[in-house]
């Protein structure tokens, strides 16, 4: 690394020739470009690196949903949401089994926070929609009236919706006539729930996941 002192009236950003340049703390600095990385990364490192890639890919298409799910997740790690959610997929949803590293789907929380999730809960496809049950039982934080919200995406693509229903927890059950979202039902669904003010989330629950085809 050398600093740039008068060599060009504003050398500013980028690259020149064989040179990259680039500002830092006020001035011009430039360096050589390597003609090749000779960074052979171990077994270990390229598995990591793996494991990186597959948390980002399986949670890109939910970074709308992740930013209000896992915001008070984010604001007590003091990071984005989207850093927060990547970091417990990598932690706990991130597994290697027979040589193959995969995802824990029952770990791939896409809500996460302190509210009790139902032990038991279900989902049928129905023509005009679906019907969610669930165990109004609850244990730990939370209430009652905390309400249902379902996370979906459609196999294979890269949007994913959030629906906050309002249908509070003692309910147990909820019917959404939504069947024109979902052709072919091969939906991948979750629920939470929020408190009734709004400020916590239950970590979410699968309920239908189908593998892409692509």
């Amino acid at each position: 690394m050398s600093k740039v002192e008068h060599l060009f009236p504003d050398p500013g950003r980028g690259t020149l020739g064989p040179l990259i340049v680039y500002k830092m703390f006020g001035n011009s600095y430039y360096r050589i470009k390597p003609d090749k990385y000779h960074d052979k990364k171990s077994d270990d490192q390229l598995k990591q690196r793996s494991k990186f890639t597959i948390s980002r890919e399986f949670i890109r298409p939910f970074k709308d949903v992740i930013r209000k799910t896992y915001a008070n997740e984010a604001k007590e790690r003091r990071c984005a949401a989207f850093q927060a959610c990547h970091s417990h997929m990598l932690r706990h949803a991130i597994v290697e089994q027979d040589g193959a590293i995969t995802i824990d789907i029952d770990q791939a929380l896409l809500s996460k926070g302190p509210l009790s999730v139902p032990k038991e809960a279900s989902i049928e496809f129905l023509p005009d929609g679906i019907q969610f049950k669930w165990d109004t039982a609850y244990d730990g934080e939370g209430d009652e009236y905390d309400t249902l919200a379902i996370i979906c995406q459609l196999t294979g693509e890269n949007e994913s919706l959030i629906q906050f229903t309002g249908v509070p927890r003692c309910e147990g059950e909820f019917f959404w006539k939504s069947s024109a979202y979902f052709p072919n039902y091969k939906t991948n669904i979750w629920i939470a729930f929020r408190s009734e003010d709004e400020t916590l989330m239950s970590n979410s629950k699968c309920l239908s996941f189908y593998l892409s085809q692509d």
